[in-house]
């Protein structure tokens, strides 16, 4: 993997909604199990398409042509107007085919990893990405707890012809007790640095990053935290373990990204 591109948004004005787009947003609360809504979607008027297009537009280097492309996310754009996929479809290089990750919170990420990874082994993907996003639309009614975000912000993590990170899964299961588990998956990484994400900080000690040299993620986006600090941490000078949880299935997600020459 190459190193990973984080960018954030501030808030700014939306545009005026019409009475297709209300009904569509009520329809996708509706079937996310919420009472009624009426109105405007939420949200600060940063859509996954528009942040998309930002954060490609401002790369200091083109991306090379993309095979496949794995977006995910915790919650649907309320922006139902635009449909990201296709949007990114047609945005990146190479035309790639787009698929989703999503109701997954904090391990949509590393699904779309997975995903992302099997078809560089099935298929004929030779460069493909992954794009994360975080979103404030305070939740839809009925959504999975967790889901919303207190900041809109976009990661990408694309692959590497040569010189970058190798990937490898260490752990994708229920816990009964995250710490423990924990625990048990960086003693089979000695000398890993160990980035944790918002929703796993909330479930370790408090002292925990301190205490066993960790560095957790400050503030709530499921799908964003911790891969943006692992874009502060790259390269990668020693393996480095991105970790979270997530609460509604209790799953501990952790994944190693090692040095090419130390795989």
């Amino acid at each position: 993997m190459s190193r990973p591109l984080s960018r954030t948004f501030p808030p700014r004005p939306g545009r005026p909604r019409n009475a297709d787009e209300r009904r569509l947003y009520a329809d996708l609360a509706d079937a996310h199990g919420g009472a009624p809504v009426t109105g405007d979607p939420p949200g600060n008027g940063n859509t996954y398409s528009l942040m998309s297009r930002e954060l490609v537009e401002g790369l200091a280097a083109p991306l090379p042509p993309l095979d496949g492309v794995v977006m995910a996310y915790g919650l649907p754009d309320p922006d139902l107007s635009q449909v990201a996929g296709c949007y990114l479809a047609d945005l990146l290089p190479g035309a790639p085919d787009v698929v989703a990750v999503s109701g997954q919170g904090a391990g949509a990420p590393f699904t779309a990893l997975r995903l992302l990874t099997a078809l560089a082994l099935t298929t004929r993907l030779t460069a493909g990405a992954c794009v994360l996003f975080d979103q404030v639309t305070g939740g839809l009614p009925g959504g999975p707890a967790g889901a919303e975000a207190d900041v809109d912000a976009v990661v990408l993590l694309h692959t590497a012809p040569a010189g970058g990170a190798e990937l490898l899964f260490l752990e994708e299961e229920p816990v009964s007790d995250p710490e423990a588990t924990l625990k048990t998956v960086l003693g089979a990484v000695p000398g890993a640095a160990v980035l944790l994400g918002g929703q796993l900080t909330e479930v370790l000690p408090r002292d925990w990053p301190e205490r066993d040299g960790a560095v957790g993620v400050s503030g709530h986006r499921p799908c964003t935290g911790v891969w943006s600090v692992l874009a502060d941490h790259w390269p990668v000078e020693r393996p480095t373990v991105v970790a979270d949880f997530e609460p509604n299935a209790g799953r501990l997600y952790a994944a190693c990204f090692a040095p090419a020459e130390a795989s």
